[in-house]
């Protein structure tokens, strides 16, 4: 494969999947930051040839950490974590065992919930999908994302 600008784009590698093990017993950072860590070295070949740019990167990586921050604290394991890259963006998705939608704080005075509304902001909104066994919270950083 060619990364450096040339060569066949469609033969990039454009989708990264993370099985995460565990509960949610609580924010562990361990695997938002592994996961943070996979998702910087998935995109390093789309940053270097200028298709994603650097503050886009620096967008998914934060959306990436706070939905899956999100999922290990709320929901049950195990988790699938995706990142997918397309013509118009970055798209992140987290799936979990959880029935219950996310949401964002309501007051100032809630603890919580504003991590979703960062999220919102860098991506211009955050989809639910709903499964028989939980849901997928997905939210795509465009690649027009300024530095």
């Amino acid at each position: 494969m060619d990364f450096d600008g040339g060569g066949d784009r469609r033969a990039w590698p454009s989708l990264l999947v993370v099985s995460i093990d565990g509960r949610g017993d609580g924010p562990s950072p361990s695997p938002v930051r592994s996961a943070r860590m996979r998702v910087r070295a998935f995109l390093k070949p789309f940053v270097e040839a200028g298709v994603v740019s650097a503050g886009v990167l620096r967008d998914v990586l934060l959306v990436a950490g706070e939905l899956l921050s999100n999922a290990l604290r709320h929901a049950t394991g195990p988790y699938r974590f995706s990142v997918f890259v397309a013509v118009g963006g970055v798209t992140v998705a987290v799936r979990d065992r959880s029935h219950t939608l996310p949401r964002e704080a309501d007051s100032p005075a809630e603890a919580g919930g504003y991590g979703l509304q960062i999220v919102r902001r860098l991506t211009g909104g955050v989809r639910t999908v709903r499964h028989s066994d939980g849901k997928t919270v997905v939210a795509t950083v465009p690649l027009s994302a300024s530095d």
